[in-house]
């Protein structure tokens, strides 16, 4: 409650949420096709919306292209000026794109996770070859990451 209180003297559009999430990560040869983590940007801060902007143009820079067939897991959540910068960084995306905090609610890092745990279960069911995952976040830092199959 501590930190819910926290956010709304920033903002009361914000709807926080709690919970955890992980990927289990190993470097084995697997037999079966297996959804593989291709890139992982640099950490880009912001300090303000101007910075706030270049970072998540930075993470989008860093990451690859997209077609129609891949996918991107944002981390939008319905608040236009904090959704702005990352808004501008990916409007020209082709392909499909989900924002899970739109549904969850703002989960501080473990949104992120929740992200990439998207990303991943969507390539390991064979929906497509490519995912990437774009965090804009609360803790004033921006990164990025692509999955592959």
């Amino acid at each position: 409650w501590l930190t819910a209180d926290a956010f709304r003297l920033f903002t009361r559009e914000t709807i926080l949420s709690e919970g955890a999430g992980a990927l289990y990560l190993r470097r084995e040869p697997a037999t079966a096709p297996t959804v593989e983590l291709r890139a992982i940007t640099g950490a880009h801060f912001f300090f303000d919306q101007s910075t706030r902007c270049q970072a998540a143009a930075r993470v989008r820079a860093e990451l690859p292209g997209g077609s129609t067939a891949d996918a991107l897991y944002d981390s939008a959540q319905n608040v236009a000026r904090l959704d702005a910068a990352e808004t501008t960084a990916w409007r020209a995306w082709p392909g499909q794109r989900c924002s899970p905090k739109k549904i969850l609610g703002e989960g501080l890092m473990a949104a992120a996770a929740w992200q990439c745990v998207l990303a991943a279960d969507r390539l390991r069911d064979g929906t497509g070859t490519s995912a990437l995952v774009s965090v804009v976040g609360c803790n004033q830092q921006a990164i990025g990451a692509a999955f592959g199959r």
